[in-house]
C-alpha cells in the first residue's frame, strides 16, 4: 500500500496498474540471507503474483559495528560527467549521499581558562582566566572569555555579563583592557 506514482501508467499514457497505491516494503538485513542469488516471492491470499530475483554481496559479516565512516567519490554517477559522494552510515549500515567528501571546518574552541585559584577582592581576572569561590554555601566559578565577557556559574546561576556584575553579595567591574576586578565578595 505504500505509493508508487510510477506503476499508475505506462510511459506512453496506458493503464498499468490503474492506480498508485500498490508499493511493497520489506525492512530487512539482506547481509542475513549471505552472498549470491535469492529470490523474492509475493502472494496475495496464498496465490504467488510476482517474483524477482536479486544477488546479495555481503562484507561477510552481518553487522560492521567499528566500519569507519568513510566517504567515497563516484564518478559518472548519476550520469556521465556528474559526481556523488557516498558516506557510510554506521548506524543504518548503509552508504547515503552527502554533498561532498569534504569535512567541514571544527568550530573553533576556546582553551581551558587558566585557574588563578580562589576568588578575592582586588583579584583581575583577565580573558582566558578564572578562579573559584564559594557564595553563601554554592561553589561557583568566575570566568573572563576571549571576548571580555564575565561568566558566574555554581549549582544553582550559569550567568554571563557585559559590563558589570552584582550577584549574591559579590561584585566584579569590567575594565578597559576587557579583565575584570573582583570589588566585593559576600
Amino acid at each position: 500500500g505504500s505509493e508508487r506514482p510510477d506503476t499508475e501508467k505506462k510511459p506512453d499514457g496506458t493503464p498499468l496498474c490503474g492506480d498508485t497505491n500498490n508499493g511493497f516494503v520489506a525492512i530487512w538485513n539482506w547481509a542475513i540471507l549471505g552472498d549470491g542469488g535469492h529470490t523474492a516471492v509475493a502472494y496475495d491470499n496464498g496465490v504467488e503474483f510476482a517474483r524477482s530475483t536479486f544477488a546479495v554481496a555481503t562484507t561477510g559479516e552481518e553487522y560492521l559495528p567499528d566500519a569507519p565512516d568513510t566517504c567515497v567519490t563516484v564518478n559518472d554517477f548519476p550520469s556521465a560527467g556528474e559526481t556523488t559522494y557516498l558516506e557510510w552510515n554506521t548506524s543504518t549500515q548503509h552508504f547515503e549521499m552527502v554533498e561532498s567528501c569534504e569535512s567541514p571546518e571544527p568550530e573553533p574552541t576556546e582553551p581551558e581558562p587558566a585557574d588563578l585559584g580562589e576568588c578575592m577582592v582586588d583579584l583581575t581576572v583577565k580573558p582566558g582566566q578564572m578562579c573559584s569561590g564559594t557564595l553563601r554555601t554554592y561553589d561557583y566559578t568566575f570566568t573572563v572569555d576571549a571576548g571580555g565577557e564575565a561568566c558566574v556559574a555554581s549549582d544553582i546561576i550559569n550567568q554571563c555579563y557585559d559590563t558589570r556584575l552584582d550577584l549574591l553579595g559579590a561584585a566584579a567591574s569590567r575594565n578597559d583592557d576587557d579583565s575584570w576586578t573582583i570589588t566585593a565578595l559576600p
